[in-house]
Order: C-alpha cells, then sequence, then structure tokens
C-alpha cells in the first residue's frame, strides 16, 4: 500500500506541473495582448487587425473586394517584361513588407529611366499597387496587381523620372509600401551615319576618372543595345544604355553612379552589346 508520502510527493508534483501551464498560459497571453498593443492607433497603426491576426481567408476577401471596385492595371506590360528577363532591381513580398535587400533601403530600389523592375512572391496575400495608398487619386492607374500563391512575380518598366511610390492595399494601415526612385540614364547621342565599325569606336574617356566617362560606338543595322558596368566581382552595377537604336554612330557616357550611389574606387568594366558585336573595356574610378 501506497504510503503517506508518496501520495504527498505525487500532490506536489501535479502542482508543479499545474502551475507551470499556468504560467505558460499566462506569458502567451501577455504577448497575445503585446502584439495587440503594438497595433493599437498609439503605435501609429490600426487598432482593426494586425498581420499577424489576418488569417488567409480574410485576406483574401479584402483582396477580392479591392479588384472588385479597382482594375488590375499592368498585367499585360508585366508578361511583356518577364518575358524579356533583365530587372534592375528586385523586391520580395512577404509578411508585411516589400524588401530589395538593400541594409540600409530596404524599401527603396534605385534604377536608371527605362529599367524594370521585378516583384517576387514570398508568403501571404498582396497588391502591388502605384501611389502612397488608396487615397493617392493616382493610385492603381499604372501598376495594380495581385501578389499572391497564384501571381507569383510582377514587373513593371518605369520610364517617367522621380521617386515612385506603391503599397499594397491589404496591408496598407502597417503600412506596407515601397518606393522606386528613377533616375535619368546616362546621354546617348548620334553623331553621324558613317560607321567605321560596330562596337566600340573609342574607348571611355578619360581613364582613370573619377566625374565619369565618354564613349563612341557604332552599329550597322537598327536593334537593341545595351551597355552595363560591371564590378571587378562581376557584380552589375549600372546599366548606362537600354534601347533600341537606328544604325549609325553614337556617343555615349556613364556618369560613374549605380543604384547606390556613386561608385566606389576600384577596377570596373564596361560591357557593350550591339548587333553583331559584344566588347568590353576597362575603367579605373579613381579616389
Amino acid at each position: 500500500m501506497p504510503s503517506v508520502s508518496r501520495f504527498a510527493g505525487f500532490h506536489r508534483l501535479g502542482f508543479l506541473v499545474i502551475l507551470l501551464l499556468a504560467v505558460a498560459v499566462q506569458g502567451a497571453t501577455a504577448t497575445r495582448r503585446a502584439l495587440a498593443d503594438h497595433a493599437s492607433p498609439a503605435h501609429g497603426k490600426s487598432s482593426s487587425a494586425s498581420a499577424h491576426d489576418m488569417t488567409d481567408a480574410q485576406m483574401r476577401k479584402v483582396e477580392a473586394e479591392w479588384f472588385a471596385q479597382h482594375p488590375e492595371a499592368g498585367v499585360e506590360a508585366s508578361r511583356q517584361a518577364l518575358a524579356q528577363g533583365t530587372f534592375a532591381d528586385t523586391f520580395f513580398v512577404y509578411f508585411s513588407e516589400f524588401d530589395n535587400g538593400d541594409p540600409d533601403n530596404p524599401d527603396v530600389a534605385q534604377i536608371f529611366a527605362g529599367e524594370t523592375v521585378l516583384w517576387v512572391w514570398v508568403d501571404g496575400t498582396h497588391t502591388i499597387t502605384n501611389g502612397e495608398d488608396s487615397s493617392d487619386p493616382n493610385s492603381g492607374n499604372l501598376f495594380n496587381a495581385s501578389s499572391n500563391s497564384g501571381n507569383q512575380t510582377f514587373a513593371y518598366t518605369f520610364n517617367t523620372v522621380g521617386m515612385q511610390p506603391f503599397y499594397c492595399f491589404i496591408h496598407e494601415f502597417l503600412p506596407m509600401k515601397g518606393y522606386v526612385n528613377v533616375r535619368t540614364p546616362a546621354g546617348v547621342t548620334p553623331i553621324g551615319s558613317a560607321v567605321a565599325r560596330i562596337g566600340f569606336a573609342s574607348s571611355p574617356s578619360p581613364n582613370p576618372s573619377r566625374a565619369g566617362f565618354t564613349f563612341r560606338f557604332g552599329m550597322r543595322e537598327r536593334g537593341r543595345v545595351r551597355a552595363q558596368v560591371f564590378d571587378a566581382a562581376g557584380r552589375a552595377v549600372s546599366t548606362v544604355i537600354d534601347r533600341t537604336l537606328e544604325p549609325g554612330s553614337y556617343a555615349a557616357s556613364w556618369d560613374g553612379r549605380g543604384r547606390s550611389g556613386t561608385a566606389r574606387p576600384g577596377v570596373y568594366w564596361l560591357r557593350l552589346r550591339v548587333p553583331g558585336a559584344q566588347e568590353s573595356r576597362r575603367l579605373v574610378v579613381s579616389e
């Protein structure tokens, strides 16, 4: 027959288990309360819900209501841009943010006019909508697209210089938004119809330089011209030219800036592609 001391031991053990469970439940409740407080107006967030609280069904419902009143825009242009497959920057769409991986400005892309930005879905249900927010009178007039498990990529080519905002309507209360800073590309100037050779007609100069480079090139048939600057590790720094040109000779320039600002001193490579030729020239950015 069990002794009284053994019953007392079991009783104490049971009490400890109940106490630990109570502490865990209290801790979880406090955590949920803290998350709710963080999403309250006192923290600049909406009190209706947080990104944590919205279920997939709720997000899909909000998405359906949004597109019922605001038609999709930019979808066909996106298909064409995706088929081309050239992107100056990429945003990953997940949870409650747009993130392009820049540790300093993860929600800002730095591109030149004529370049394309890619959005890649990771999780959740979102919209990719141009404008500051849903009260912006221009909201959704350029692009307004779903970003979900059935629509995992979206691309848009920016031709207007300036800061271009975009946001997710479903999570705009957080706010979930980003920006594309579109800058003026380097100039390309026709200098005649005579073409001595296709590709580089002159090497970049001055070289070395810390204030930018100029170069000349020629092409004997109409087609796409692409000139890019790469660093010594092979990473793309800047797209100088990416457009279709007529046959002829041209002068072009790179201002020494990349998507993240002025290029650091070092060795770079200017790669030029024209119909029928592909060449590279060494650049040295001095201090």
